[in-house]
């Protein structure tokens, strides 16, 4: 389903949010090992020791203690199982909104930021339509957010019509 260009910029995504959310070092290690794609589908029996916590009490603590600190940010957090899914798909959600450019190489996707200069100044012009067409996970969906992000920014009224819905 991913790659292997997705896992690594997924993990950095995942390691920014640990110092941005400010989790402790143990924190971080159950973050980041809950929610590594290769963990996904696991059960959290399975994976709690990957995060080398004492034990698996601990690691359900500092799992809730996560959801703690996410849940201001994080719409859906509720008491109880399946918080797993609702952070996965929000944090999904949060990594296609990144820019797709960013001053450190790693993170920057494959369709770079020559084009989406020449994208914003084509939509510029009236009328102006752009067909975006790439492989999977070339970047697609990012391109066409920072677009819409930049029409917004110049007070543009836009539409994002997807046709697979």
């Amino acid at each position: 389903m991913f790659d292997n260009q997705f896992d690594s910029k997924w993990d950095i995504f995942l390691d920014k949010n640990t110092r941005s959310l400010g989790l402790t070092s143990s924190q971080s290690r159950v973050f980041i090992t809950r929610f590594r794609q290769e963990n996904w589908l696991s059960k959290i029996e399975d994976i709690w020791q990957l995060s080398d916590v004492n034990s698996f009490e601990s690691f359900v603590r500092h799992s809730t203690n996560i959801y703690q600190i996410l849940k201001s940010d994080c719409p859906g957090i509720s008491k109880g199982a399946g918080n797993f899914y609702v952070v996965r798909d929000w944090l999904l959600a949060e990594f296609e909104k990144q820019p797709l450019t960013s001053k450190y190489p790693e993170e920057n996707g494959l369709i770079g930021s020559a084009l989406n200069e020449d994208c914003y100044e084509y939509i510029l012009q009236p009328g102006a339509l752009i067909r975006i067409k790439a492989p999977s996970k070339m970047g697609k969906s990012r391109l066409l957010n920072n677009i819409l992000a930049y029409s917004d920014r110049k007070e543009y009224a836009t539409i994002h019509i997807n046709l697979l819905q």
